[in-house]
């Protein structure tokens, strides 16, 4: 695949995200990835079982507002630095590195949406596939 080809396939991938409304700035949320495929994206390997520590609420994992002992899907974090890692953008150059989950994943969501409209220009958004 050569460079402009990856370019178009990456602006493709941060169009759909942005439609689902997945480069929210969530940090905490685990997404399935049924939701992902929903709108055309692939994110079987970003994909992991996570399991809850019933110790404290935020290390509890909730479904529709239960708690569960487990779910699998895509950490919404990972999520946002899969897709920074594929527009080319660094941690510490294009966005700071930072402490809490929420704060870090606005952060990148940032940068890859500055990313996104430097290719496109508030003009063209509609012209990508």
């Amino acid at each position: 695949m050569n460079q402009i080809e990856q370019i178009n396939k990456t602006l493709a991938l941060v169009k759909k995200a942005r439609e689902g409304e997945f480069l929210n700035g969530d940090g905490h949320g685990i997404v399935p990835s049924e939701e992902y495929e929903k709108c055309g994206i692939d994110v079987k390997n970003l994909e992991q079982e996570f399991k809850s520590d019933f110790s404290a609420p935020t290390s509890t994992i909730y479904k529709n507002g239960e708690p569960v002992e487990s779910m699998t899907g895509v950490w919404s974090l990972d999520f946002h630095r899969y897709v920074a890692s594929q527009c080319g953008l660094v941690r510490d150059i294009d966005y700071p590195e930072l402490i809490g989950r929420g704060s870090q994943a606005r952060v990148i969501a940032g940068a890859i949406n500055r990313w996104y409209d430097e290719y496109m220009g508030d003009d063209d958004a509609d012209t990508v596939e």
